[in-house]
């Protein structure tokens, strides 16, 4: 079985999405790897054990990560980077620019109601995911 992991992103025009798709035991072997590093995290800055890692606060020093020096910050990220690519999982990376497909979709005559572009956004998602999995795809 495949899990998947996806965070999103709106910055404007610009809209894209991460996802990490691994299966049940690379989930659980870097489950384990980053609240390794969280524990260690609490124990030099003070963090609870729960805290997420979410880029924009790290980055940022947001939240509960402005107790956290930028050095520090940055560390952290790195060894999360290091943690997800020293497994066996599929990184996806997806942007869009909204005024350009807007174009193209209004140039092609797509259907503008939400319903519908929620079902071509999962179609397309399962598409994404069938392929991963060697599943074939069904609409």
């Amino acid at each position: 079985m495949l899990l998947s992991f996806v965070d999103e992103s709106n910055h404007g025009d610009f809209h894209g999405f991460a996802a990490v798709v691994a299966d049940e035991h690379s989930t659980k072997s870097l489950t384990g790897t980053l609240n390794a590093i969280m524990r260690h995290a609490g124990v030099d800055w003070g963090l609870d054990c729960t805290t997420e890692f979410h880029a924009y606060p790290m980055f940022h020093g947001k939240e509960v990560w402005s107790a956290v020096p930028a050095r520090a910050r940055v560390g952290l990220f790195h060894k999360v980077v290091d943690a997800i690519v020293d497994e066996p999982v599929v990184l996806i990376l997806r942007s869009v620019n909204e005024t350009r497909l807007r174009e193209r979709q209004t140039k092609n005559y797509y259907p503008s109601t939400s319903r519908r572009s929620k079902c071509v956004f999962n179609t397309s998602c399962s598409a994404w995911i069938g392929s991963l999995d060697g599943t074939p795809h069904t609409h």
